[in-house]
This record gives structure tokens, sequence and C-alpha cells, in this order.
């Protein structure tokens, strides 16, 4: 499984870019940072399910990020969620089990991607601090 991160600094007309892209590169899970995208969802883009998590509607586009993860592997995404704009996704492929943790502009100055290997689902132990501990002050 090949995996890796990318600030795209806004995601807003660049999905056919990013996604070509990770073709070439052979990639089968990224995490994007700052894609200011407002909301939460998911969607398909070409080889990828995109799963997102951003502000508000109502509020200005900032922060958010995003996972693609190719679509070979979309029956092992176990769950996802997402926290204040940011978000961890649970993924068990073939055995080989990944939680990805993805926190955006943590202080505002900070990114942080996380990609944790193993055979225990790492979401059960990180997830209540992730959900009771990340606090952003509103813009």
């Amino acid at each position: 499984m090949n995996y890796g991160t990318w600030n795209v600094q806004g995601i807003r007309g660049k999905m056919e870019e990013i996604t070509s892209e990770l073709g070439k590169l052979k990639m089968d899970v990224i995490g994007l940072t700052e894609t200011k995208r407002k909301g939460i969802g998911t969607e398909i883009v070409r080889d990828y399910v995109h799963l997102y998590s951003g502000v508000s509607k109502d509020r200005r586009a900032e922060r958010g990020v995003s996972i693609l993860i190719h679509k070979k592997f979309k029956k092992g995404i176990t769950n996802w969620g997402a926290v204040n704009e940011n978000m961890t996704v649970n993924i068990n492929h073939l055995g080989n089990k990944m939680t990805v943790i993805l926190i955006s502009n943590f202080s505002r100055v900070l990114n942080i991607v996380c990609f944790l290997l193993g055979d225990s689902p790492a979401s059960e132990i990180y997830m209540p601090t992730f959900r009771n501990t990340l606090s952003f002050p509103s813009s």
C-alpha cells in the first residue's frame, strides 16, 4: 500500500490534477491538508473514494482535510469520523490495518498527518482523546 500527504492549499478546481498525479505515482491512500472544502461528506472522484471534513457551510472556507483512498480499498474502509475540520479513517485491507489521523492547522501553524499501521484498531485508542481534546477557536 502506497500512502502519503499533500498540502493542496485549496482543493477547489484541483481534483482532476490531484487524482491524475496520484494515478501516475500509483498512490493508494493520500491525506490532503488545507483543502478549504466546506462541510463533511464522501464522493467518488475518478479512481478514488474522497472523504472530506471542513468548516460549516456558513463560514468562510479555511482549514479542512481530505483523504483519497483508491477504489480497490473501498470495501476495506471500516469507519471514519470527522471532528472540527479534522478526521480519522480506519482501513483494513487483506488483514493489513491502517488508521489515518488528519489534523489541519493545529494552532494555525501546523498540519499533522499520522499513518498508524498495525494489528489493533488504533482509532479505539486515539479517537476518544481526539474527540475530547481538539478544539479550534472560531474565526
